[in-house]
């Protein structure tokens, strides 16, 4: 074979492998952050609320809240104030898939103990707009926007920030922006660490390859469609400049998100922390755990008084 002859294959060979390696790159960054409305999407998802939660929620007095992200989506939250008298307010954050209504266990709970609550839809989920999650990175800026909209009805507001999920990890890198003091507390369900250790985790999940070889593909995607960098996801560094304090709940059944996760967020947390681990209990259901609400309630009321 011709000098000339092997160069043109090695050639064709790294175009194809790149061509490839870009292919499966693209198809795990729409895996893992297209948001796609389906039958299932829309629908409620029953097993997180009671019949009692839903008959509260039909007989509340509720009303929207819209808002501008600061990339230009237009956001919507559900806003239940059944105690104008009181100051203490509870931002509730969904999980991957989920929407507002789909927290009505956690609004009723939270309002059977005296909150006010802001339920958001997140980017791309529920009435808010958008194609895309970011994993917790631009829905921490968007929970920015709802802090902001809670204290311009109540400027005394004590805040009690809570996410699970994607929601979690909204709460986690939120904690290392500037705050309004009226931010007292946060607590996270299942949050990850840094969103590129996520990329890496959930690509070896889905491909038996060893994550690294795909994240720089995916964030390409990424910073190319969303205007961001998986690199940017530092919810370590964010931790390091925590001054809310912060509860990390877990499961210990939890294959979503690994443990080492829980643990890095903990250690790297530079406030006042705890962490709760629920024996048996996996990614979705730490709230059926017996003693859940009354350490989530409890744990805040530590702060907001």
């Amino acid at each position: 074979m011709s000098k000339k002859t092997a160069g043109g294959m090695l050639i064709r060979t790294a175009g194809a492998g790149a061509l490839a390696y870009a292919g499966i790159s693209g198809l795990l960054f729409r895996k893992f952050f297209r948001v796609t409305k389906n039958e299932k999407h829309e629908a409620y998802h029953s097993e997180l609320y009671t019949v009692e939660d839903d008959q509260w929620f039909a007989n509340c007095h509720r009303e929207d809240l819209y808002a501008v992200s600061y990339d230009g989506l237009n956001l919507h939250a559900i806003v239940i104030e059944s105690h104008p008298e009181s100051d203490q307010w509870m931002l509730i954050l969904h999980g991957h898939n989920e929407r507002a209504l789909d927290m009505k266990r956690w609004m009723h709970e939270a309002d059977k103990r005296g909150w006010n609550v802001l339920v958001p839809d997140a980017r791309g989920h529920g009435l808010s707009s958008g194609r895309y999650t970011g994993l917790g990175w631009p829905e921490h800026y968007d929970a920015i926007t709802w802090i902001d909209q809670i204290v311009r009805r109540n400027i005394n507001s004590k805040i009690f920030v809570y996410g699970r999920d994607t929601g979690a990890n909204a709460v986690v890198n939120l904690l290392g922006d500037h705050l309004p003091g009226n931010v007292k507390a946060a607590a996270a369900d299942s949050a990850s660490s840094d969103l590129s250790d996520l990329i890496v985790y959930r690509t070896g999940k889905e491909t038996c390859i060893h994550g690294n070889v795909f994240v720089r593909g995916i964030d390409f995607f990424v910073k190319r469609i969303l205007h961001f960098s998986v690199y940017e996801g530092t919810t370590r560094r964010q931790l390091m400049k925590a001054q809310v304090p912060l509860l990390l709940n877990y499961g210990s059944e939890d294959i979503t998100i690994p443990a080492g996760m829980q643990y890095d967020n903990y250690y790297a947390c530079a406030s006042e922390r705890n962490m709760h681990v629920y024996h048996g209990a996996d990614h979705n259901n730490l709230w059926m755990m017996e003693t859940y609400f009354d350490d989530l309630f409890s744990f805040a009321y530590n702060y907001v008084k």
